[in-house]
């Protein structure tokens, strides 16, 4: 049985150590890094494999290694429910207060002849067809100057709806179903909308969606789309560009 002398064994315990991935040897077992067991370590040194036996304490180190750098390594922080929740009261109250205050410091100043013309109306819209790109009329609410509510309703939708939008317009299968008594027909929110708009100023956000679902027209001359009006706007592209419609989220928050 061939024992390598002292010095050999130093040199290959060296090397062994230094790059425990490289080792090589004929005499006894050589076991990859990371695998040693005490019977494998006893069986390197009944075979004089000193190579296998310094490659096997260089894997323990590197294990031991590896488990510190995990245990030091900091973990993620995530936000508590609870914070989120508050956060949310917190913006819902500031939203309040910014309502209030514009509210006292315009509408206290305006006749109300003049508040009466006003109307504002949105409309939410299902998805309908093979495809679900049309859109049929699943909701229809109208507010005067001040916000009072005018009318705010669900629509039934006869046709067989494919895509409700629930994430974008709230609207459930059970709000524009033919069974809910407090849902209108289609005719009906038409006929109640249009006698409301008659000679009123009509406020909104992408109007031309919400006439056509509601298949009817108004006067261009007495439209207020803030959808189209140019401070509310924003320009794309590097140099300005074509003005493009912001979302009415975010010129509320504003």
């Amino acid at each position: 049985m061939y024992l390598p002398t002292f010095i050999d064994s130093s040199v290959l315990m060296d090397n062994a150590l230094a790059n425990p991935n490289n080792h090589i040897n004929n005499h006894g077992p050589s076991l990859p890094p990371q695998t040693y067991t005490p019977g494998d370590m006893d069986q390197a040194i009944e075979h004089g494999n000193w190579e296998a036996l310094a490659a096997g304490a260089a894997a323990v180190i590197n294990h031991d290694n590896n488990n510190n750098n995990n245990i030091n390594k900091p973990k993620k922080s995530f936000p508590r429910i609870n914070d989120l929740l508050n956060q949310h009261a917190q913006q819902q109250q500031q939203l309040q207060l910014r309502k209030h205050r514009l509210s006292n410091s315009t509408s206290s100043n305006i006749p109300s002849a003049l508040k009466q013309k006003y109307i504002a109306i949105d409309c939410e819209m299902v998805g309908i067809g093979p495809t679900s790109t049309k859109s049929a009329l699943a909701r229809a609410s109208a507010v005067d100057y001040d916000g009072n509510i005018l009318l705010d309703t669900f629509v039934r939708v006869p046709e067989r709806v494919t895509d409700f939008r629930t994430s974008v317009s709230g609207v459930r299968p059970k709000d524009i179903s033919v069974k809910n008594v407090n849902a209108m027909d289609p005719e009906e929110v038409r006929n109640k909308i249009g006698k409301l708009l008659l000679g009123k100023i009509l406020v909104g956000h992408a109007l031309k969606n919400d006439l056509d679902a509601l298949m009817i027209t108004h006067p261009r001359g007495d439209m207020r789309d803030t959808a189209r009006y140019k401070p509310f706007m924003r320009a794309t592209g590097r140099s300005g560009g074509k003005l493009r419609p912001r979302k009415l989220r975010d010129l509320v928050w504003e």
